[in-house]
């Protein structure tokens, strides 16, 4: 009985992904999956200790947390069947305190400063390398195939729940028995057969490596966001231009769209980490703003930002700032809590 080739295409890309799964949890990152009719949601991640400490609190990032990298598949929900983009919304990077990704959702996590600068860069990657990637996860379900001949993943489970027994040794039951199920379940009730094949399948149990050809798309979106995290201080974290020499946390480059975003729209920051993670810092550079904004000298570039306040009715009120008036800003930053009022208020949420 000849299976549907887009339902075959769809198993085997289903063997794909737990063997990439199963890769990438050998390899100590975390992995979980959550998968319906409509989306294939794949979250994988790995612990922020992974980074020095330094970097970490350029960064503004927890080393108790870790990062969280969620891909999506849609029309169809399969693995691989199309490049994940952050247009589409099928990237999501967070930091979460969870280890456990089986059972993660996006309510289990936050974001962080560099969220943002992550994502644009992992589809950039992604969208780049997709080519390679897509031919590398064909030469690899071809294998697959031949694989699934000799000892299938739906006769692989069934002996693994029925027999309690590792992937491995259910895998090399069937490979003896020419993947029938009945005689692989004969064999495991042997138990003198039994040992022999959990002798052999220690010895087979050491976790693969890819060869070149064959493509661990997971892997590969794993290693491009912990490069970034690791570089993020050499480049501009809007437009990914290079710093002419590395900073000491992550920042813009002098073009004015890139500080627009960065000011205005918040783009690769998150100041109420900022605040906690780094109070003198902030202290520093509100009494600098403000001192600046008095005398009238060395105030460049002018903040373009609007000032947000409510009035004691509950109106909200914009401030726009006026360029020849510096002195407005210095009033609006005296009115300003104190940094450790700043603090307490951002840890009662």
């Amino acid at each position: 009985d000849g299976e549907h080739p887009q339902h075959e295409a769809a198993d085997i890309s289903n063997v794909l992904l737990e063997d990439d799964m199963l890769e990438v949890k050998s390899r100590g990152y975390f992995v979980g999956l959550d998968s319906n009719r409509i989306e294939c949601s794949v979250w994988v991640g790995f612990p922020l200790s992974f980074f020095t400490k330094d970097l970490l609190f350029a960064c503004g990032l927890d080393h108790a947390k870790s990062v969280a990298v969620k891909l999506v598949f849609t029309d169809p929900p399969v693995y691989g069947s199309r490049c994940p983009t952050v247009k589409d919304k099928h990237i999501f990077i967070r930091q979460t305190t969870k280890r456990d990704f089986s059972t993660l959702g996006l309510s289990d996590c936050e974001p962080f400063g560099l969220w943002w600068t992550l994502e644009q860069r992992l589809s950039e990657y992604l969208q780049q390398e997709w080519k390679e990637i897509s031919l590398g996860q064909q030469r690899t379900m071809e294998r697959l195939r031949e694989r699934e001949k000799l000892a299938s993943s739906k006769n692989i489970k069934h002996l693994m729940e029925i027999h309690a027994v590792s992937r491995e040794v259910a895998k090399l039951a069937l490979v003896h028995s020419n993947n029938h199920l009945d005689c692989a379940t004969d064999l495991l009730f042997d138990e003198k057969k039994k040992l022999e094949l959990q002798k052999e399948g220690k010895n087979s149990a050491a976790p693969q490596v890819r060869s070149v050809d064959g493509i661990n798309m997971l892997l590969k979106c794993l290693h491009c966001v912990q490069k970034r995290i690791e570089d993020c201080t050499r480049f501009c974290i809007v437009c990914d231009k290079p710093h002419p020499l590395q900073l000491l946390k992550p920042t813009v480059c002098s073009e004015d769209l890139c500080n627009f975003q960065f000011t205005n729209m918040g783009l690769g920051i998150n100041i109420e980490n900022e605040i906690v993670k780094s109070p003198q810092a902030c202290d520093l550079l509100i009494s600098m703003t403000t001192g600046a904004s008095f005398s009238g000298r060395h105030f460049e570039p002018f903040p373009t930002v609007e000032a947000v306040f409510t009035t004691p009715s509950g109106e909200s009120r914009k401030i726009s700032f006026d360029r020849n008036k510096p002195r407005e800003v210095g009033e609006v930053l005296q009115k300003c809590p104190s940094i450790s009022k700043m603090i307490d208020m951002i840890k009662r949420g």
